[in-house]
């Protein structure tokens, strides 16, 4: 997502302290991702999804460049896809982190919901929202692997889960809950 001529110098300073795992553009010279870290096979902690042209070579940000953009275009598919399909319904996002895909089902003409045992991520969504001009929701949510439970009641037209996945150790319950939260799975 391209945050470039949006932000305000406070709201810059803001995004790079709560943006970070998913690919935003901060300005020209300050991105967030982390898939250059996937596609390179980089070894990041948490805060090192963080990129400043200024500090890096050419070529390194070349590629820093390259494998975010290549997954701003996959998110953005993905958004845009969903968005078509089933313009004006509800899309939660569990595990949505920053808050990437909520923001876009607002910015493509549908309640987003984000969802996240991180509440720090209220932080990122509430900025994007502010930049936006978008509604998005954030809800603090658990799932609960031993019971195959959540504390999400409501639901949705569409449900993701993109970034959750690979973390769980029975991901067939989380997918036949997700599946009894949505229209759309």
């Amino acid at each position: 997502m391209d945050l470039r001529g949006n932000l305000t110098p406070a709201q810059i300073d803001h995004a790079c302290s709560v943006l970070g795992y998913q690919p935003f553009i901060i300005t020209d010279d300050l991105q967030t991702g982390a898939a250059y870290s996937w596609v390179y096979d980089v070894n990041l902690t948490a805060r090192k999804f963080l990129f400043d042209r200024r500090r890096l070579s050419v070529q390194e940000w070349s590629r820093i460049d390259d494998a975010n953009a290549r997954l701003r275009r996959m998110y953005d598919a993905f958004a845009l896809e969903i968005a078509m399909r089933f313009h004006g319904g509800t899309v939660l996002d569990f595990a949505c982190n920053n808050g990437y895909f909520p923001i876009m089902a607002e910015i493509c003409g549908m309640r987003g919901v984000g969802a996240d045992t991180g509440v720090h991520f209220q932080h990122s969504v509430n900025l994007l929202n502010e930049v936006f001009g978008t509604r998005a929701q954030f809800v603090p949510a658990t799932y609960d692997p031993r019971l195959h439970l959540s504390n999400i009641e409501r639901r949705y037209t569409v449900v993701l889960a993109c970034a959750i996945m690979c973390h769980l150790p029975d991901p067939l319950n989380f997918l036949t809950y997700l599946g009894s939260s949505a229209r759309y799975c």
